[in-house]
């Protein structure tokens, strides 16, 4: 989910059952995870709700579930930024985290894209997440596949 996961409320309970539990309650009965990134218009509480699997963090890293990196070929990573509100220390665990990945491919997700061409472009990029983001997200895009052990 990449971010304004849900719009309006207080955060609660009864907010997270109307607008992600209910809506999505065949996907979560089947074991499908989420997995969350904020947005301008989210709570950053939201990091907390356990089904986003933030675990209390704006920023993080995770690879598919086991039973779908048993059916994939290639290894991945994500990594999960807040492009609302990126900063040094995010940017420096993410050139950390890329440092450690031994990911075939690493893929970065955010709520804000790096480039636009449509209606807010103007206002979004280059902007502050875009100029810091590009360098460190270009290695994310332009890292090589690391050869089979």
């Amino acid at each position: 989910m990449l971010g304004d996961n849900m719009y309006g409320g207080q955060g609660s309970a009864k907010d997270f059952n109307k607008k992600f539990e209910a809506p999505y309650k065949p996907l979560l009965d089947a074991g499908v995870q989420f997995f969350a990134t904020l947005g301008n218009h989210d709570d950053p509480r939201q990091v907390d709700y356990g089904p986003f699997n933030m675990d209390g963090h704006r920023y993080y890293t995770f690879t598919p579930p086991a039973p779908l990196l048993a059916r994939l070929s290639t290894r991945v990573r994500f990594f999960a930024l807040d492009s609302t509100n990126l900063d040094g220390a995010q940017l420096q665990w993410l050139e950390q985290e890329l440092a450690r990945s031994t990911a075939d491919w690493n893929v970065a997700l955010m709520h804000y894209p790096m480039y636009s061409s449509g209606r807010w472009a103007r206002s979004m990029s280059p902007g502050p997440s875009t100029t810091a983001s590009a360098p460190m997200a270009w290695k994310c895009v332009m890292s090589q596949p690391k050869p089979a052990p």
